[in-house]
C-alpha cells in the first residue's frame, strides 16, 4: 500500500515535506482499512494522533490534497490517446449533532433539514472501462436555511448558481491533463442534470470531446416556421441500426435484455441567455437511443455530443461511452456508505471532513479500478496492482484456505487475487450472488495488509 500511496500523494504540495509524508503514511494506512472514521484506521495511538493532527491542522489544505490526486492520476492516463471522464454531482449525509453546532450545509430539500457537503467529481476510466483515479474534485457548502428573497434560476447569473462548481470541475481536469498528460484527450460523460447551455458551452470551448444526456423537453429546435421538441425531429430519422443490451438489476427493475433502437442527426441549438439576454448558436451531434418496447420504464437516451455520428460504429461508439458513466455512481456507493463509509466520520467542522474524504476518495478509487479489472482485464497478471509482499502474502493466506483438491497457479492473474481479496472479506463465490463486490474486497484488502506487513519485516530482516 505504501508503493501505492507514494505514487497518489508522493508529490503533494503541503508546505512541508514533513507533512508529505505524513499524508502518504496515511493514506497507506486508509488504503488497508478504510472506514469514515479515523479511530477505526490507525491501529497504534501515535499514528491515531498524528491523523488527527494533520487533518485539523489549518496549514493543510484539502485543494492541495486534491490536486495531487488529480496529477497522478493524469499522468497514469498520458499513454492513452483519450480517456473517458465521467462527472457527476453528490451529496455527503453528516449527522450534524443534537444541538446542530456543525457547521454543515443543506443537503436535498430544505423541508427535509438533512445536513451535510456537496461535490462534483470527475473519474478518469481508461477505454476498456478500468477505473484509473480520480480525476477532480470541488466541494462547497449550501446555506443551512432557504434564503428569504429568491430570484428564479434564469434570472441569475451563472457566477451565482451552483452549475460553477461543475464548471470549475471541468476546468480542473482540463488543467492537470494539460500539465501531466497534454496528449490525452478527455471524453466527458455527463447525465441530464448538466445539460445546461453554459455547461455545453464550456464543455465545447474546452478542446475535449463531450458526450450529455439531455432533458430532452428543454430542447427545441426551429424547422421552418415551426418549432419541434428536439426528440421529435430525431423519431422522424431513419434507422441507423439496432443492438442488445443487457440491463442490469436496479432498486427498481429487474435485469433484463432490451433491444435498442438508434437514430441520429447533426443539428444547430440555439440558446438565449436569459440574464444577460445574449443568444448562443452550437453546432451539436445528437444520438437518439430507445428501447423497443411499450414498457412504461424503457430505456430512452437522447445524447448531445461533439463526436462524429456519420457511420452507425460511430453513434454506438457514443453509446458506449455514456454507459461508463455508471462508474462514477459505483465510485460514490464506494466513498459513501461502501468500503471507505464517509458517512460516519465523526469529524465536527467540513473542512476537516473535506481533507478526510479527499484522502478516502483515491482510496475509492483503488477499490473500484480492482473490482474493475477482475471483471474486465482477468488474465493480466496480479503484480501489475499488488506489491511483491502483498502477492507473496496473498499466496500464502490462500495455501492455507485452499481446498484439498484445488490447484494454485503458479502466477497468478488479476482476477485470482481479486478473488482471493474477497474471500478473506467474506466472499464465498456463486452463493454470494456474482462476482466479488466492493464490500468483499475492501474486507480482504484489511486483512491482507496485515499479512503483507509480516512479509515485508521478515523480508527486511532475512
Amino acid at each position: 500500500m505504501t508503493d501505492w500511496a507514494e505514487e497518489v500523494f508522493g508529490d503533494a504540495d503541503l508546505g512541508d515535506v514533513r507533512r508529505t509524508r505524513r499524508l502518504v503514511r496515511m493514506a497507506a494506512e486508509a488504503a488497508r482499512n478504510p472506514s469514515g472514521k479515523i479511530a477505526d484506521v490507525y491501529r497504534s495511538g501515535a499514528d491515531l494522533q498524528g491523523a488527527y493532527d494533520f487533518i485539523e491542522s489549518k496549514h493543510v489544505g484539502a485543494t492541495a490534497i486534491g490536486l495531487a490526486i488529480a496529477e497522478s492520476t493524469a499522468l497514469r492516463c498520458n499513454t492513452y490517446d483519450w480517456v473517458y471522464v465521467p462527472v457527476d454531482g453528490s451529496s455527503i449525509k453528516l449527522w450534524d449533532g443534537t444541538d446542530g453546532s456543525k457547521d454543515f450545509g443543506a443537503i436535498g430539500t430544505y423541508r427535509n433539514g438533512a445536513t451535510g457537503l456537496k461535490l462534483e467529481n470527475a473519474l478518469a476510466v481508461a477505454p476498456d472501462g478500468v477505473p484509473i483515479g480520480v480525476a477532480a474534485q470541488v466541494w462547497w457548502s449550501r446555506p443551512r436555511r432557504r434564503p428569504k428573497k429568491r430570484r428564479p434560476a434564469y434570472k441569475e447569473p451563472v457566477a451565482k448558481k451552483e452549475t460553477r462548481h461543475l464548471l470549475a470541475c471541468i476546468d480542473q481536469v482540463a488543467q492537470s491533463f494539460a500539465k501531466c498528460a497534454p496528449k490525452t484527450k478527455c471524453w466527458f460523460q455527463m447525465d441530464r442534470g448538466c445539460d445546461a447551455q453554459y455547461v455545453l458551452l464550456h464543455l465545447a470551448a474546452s478542446g475535449h470531446l463531450f458526450t450529455v444526456r439531455s432533458q430532452s423537453m428543454r430542447r427545441m429546435l426551429t424547422v421552418g416556421a415551426r418549432k419541434l421538441w428536439l426528440k421529435d425531429a430525431l423519431r422522424r430519422q431513419p434507422q441507423q441500426g439496432q443492438f442488445v443490451l443487457d440491463l442490469p438489476k436496479t432498486e427498481s427493475r429487474a435485469p433484463r435484455r432490451a433491444t435498442m433502437i438508434v437514430r441520429s442527426k447533426f443539428v444547430t441549438l440555439s440558446m438565449r441567455d436569459k440574464w444577460t439576454g445574449k443568444r448562443f448558436d452550437l453546432p451539436i451531434n445528437v444520438v437518439l437511443v430507445q428501447e423497443q418496447s411499450r414498457r412504461s420504464d424503457r430505456v430512452d437516451w437522447l445524447l448531445l455530443t461533439n463526436q462524429p455520428i456519420t457511420a452507425f460504429e460511430q453513434s454506438m461508439a457514443v453509446v458506449q461511452g455514456y454507459t461508463q458513466r455508471w462508474r462514477i455512481e459505483e465510485f460514490h456507493k464506494t466513498l459513501k456508505t461502501g468500503a471507505c463509509n464517509t458517512e460516519e466520520t465523526q469529524l465536527h467542522c467540513s473542512d476537516r471532513v473535506i481533507r478526510w474524504a479527499t484522502v478516502l476518495s483515491a482510496v475509492a478509487a483503488r477499490i473500484e479500478r480492482l473490482k474493475i479489472l477482475a471483471r474486465t482485464s482477468p488474465d493480466l497478471p496480479a503484480s501489475e496492482e499488488l506489491t511483491s509482499p502483498e502477492l507473496q502474502a496473498l499466496i500464502l493466506l490462500k495455501q492455507r484456505r485452499k481446498k484439498a483438491n484445488e490447484v494454485l497457479p503458479k502466477h497468478p492473474t488479476i482476477a485470482d487475487a481479486t478473488r482471493w481479496i474477497a474471500e478473506l472479506g467474506g466472499y464465498t463465490g456463486k452463493s454470494s450472488g456474482g462476482p466479488p463486490g466492493t464490500i468483499t474486497i475492501a474486507r480482504g484488502l484489511e486483512r491482507l495488509a496485515v499479512a503483507a506487513d509480516l512479509v515485508s519485516a521478515l523480508s527486511k530482516m532475512r
